[in-house]
C-alpha cells in the first residue's frame, strides 16, 4: 500500500511538472510573458530552485506555491486544472525523457 501511495505521489508530481512545461511551451511559441522558468521567477517571486524542480518533478510544491505559480502563468485555477487533467501519458513519457537527457548533459 505504502509503494502505491509513493508511486501516486511521483505520477502527480510527474504529470504536474509536464503541465507546467506544456504551458511554458506554449506561452514561448505563442510569444506570451512567462515563458521561460526565469521569467516565472521573476514574476512569481518564487525562488528558481522551487520553480525548476517542479517543472522536473522533483518538487512537491505547497498549494500556496502552486497558486503562485498559476496565477503567475496568467491562468485561473479552473483553466490550469483542465490543463492538467488533459496531460496524457504521452506527453508525460515524451517530458521525463527530456527531463533526463538535461540531467545527463549537466556536469556531475
Amino acid at each position: 500500500m505504502k509503494e502505491e501511495k509513493e508511486e501516486s505521489k511521483q505520477e502527480i508530481k510527474l504529470r504536474l511538472a509536464t503541465c507546467l512545461r506544456l504551458i511554458l511551451k506554449k506561452n514561448k511559441e505563442k510569444s506570451l510573458g512567462n515563458s521561460t522558468i526565469r521569467q516565472l521567477v521573476a514574476e512569481s517571486g518564487l525562488s528558481y530552485t522551487i520553480l525548476q524542480n517542479a517543472s522536473v518533478g522533483k518538487r512537491d510544491p505547497s498549494f500556496t506555491t502552486l497558486i503562485t505559480i498559476i496565477k503567475s502563468l496568467g491562468l485561473s485555477f479552473t483553466e490550469f486544472a483542465a490543463l492538467y487533467e488533459a496531460v496524457t501519458e504521452e506527453e508525460i513519457a515524451v517530458e521525463v525523457k527530456v527531463i533526463e537527457k538535461n540531467r545527463k548533459k549537466r556536469p556531475s
